[in-house]
C-alpha cells in the first residue's frame, strides 16, 4: 500500500488559449536623442516588442540590413542629422514593401505634408508611454484575438 497521499497523478495543465506563440512585433527606432530613444525603447520591449535601436538613419540602415527577420515598424524621429526620418523612411521602405512608419518630433508636422502622397502617422513630443503604445499597437494591429 502506498503512503503517498498526493492522490493520483494530475495531467500537465492545458496551454492557456490566450498565448500568442507568433513572433514579437520588431520594431526599429531612430532617434538621435538618447533620453527619448532610451524611454521609447524601454516602454516597448516591456510591452513585449522586439526593438531595434538606431541613433542615427545610417545606423538604422544597418540594423536593418543585418536583421535576419521581418521589420514591423519604424518609429523615428523626423528631425535628425545627416538623415531626416523622412528620408530614412523612403529608404527602407523601397526595400521592406509594406513597412509601417510611426514619425516623432517636437517640432511639428508640416514637413510630412508630402510624404508618399498620404498623411503620415506622426506622434508629438514629448509623448506618454500610454500615447506611444496605442499609436504602435494601432498601427501593427491586434496581436490577439481578446
Amino acid at each position: 500500500m502506498s503512503t503517498d497521499d498526493r492522490g493520483p497523478a494530475q495531467p500537465p495543465p492545458a496551454a492557456d488559449a490566450a498565448v500568442d506563440d507568433r513572433p514579437s512585433p520588431t520594431v526599429l527606432l531612430a532617434d538621435d536623442e538618447t533620453m527619448i530613444r532610451d524611454m521609447t525603447a524601454r516602454t516597448l520591449r516591456d510591452q513585449g516588442f522586439e526593438v531595434l535601436t538606431a541613433s542615427s538613419g545610417d545606423e538604422a540602415l544597418r540594423l536593418a540590413r543585418e536583421k535576419s527577420g521581418a521589420i514591423d515598424l519604424l518609429v523615428t524621429d523626423l528631425v535628425m542629422p545627416e538623415m531626416s526620418g523622412i528620408e530614412l523612411a523612403r529608404r527602407l521602405g523601397a526595400k521592406i514593401p509594406g513597412l509601417r512608419v510611426l514619425f516623432m518630433s517636437g517640432y511639428g508636422n508640416a514637413a510630412l505634408a508630402t510624404h508618399r502622397g498620404r498623411p503620415p502617422e506622426f506622434l508629438r513630443k514629448p509623448f506618454t508611454p500610454t500615447e506611444l503604445l496605442a499609436r504602435v499597437r494601432a498601427l501593427l494591429g491586434r496581436r490577439r484575438d481578446d
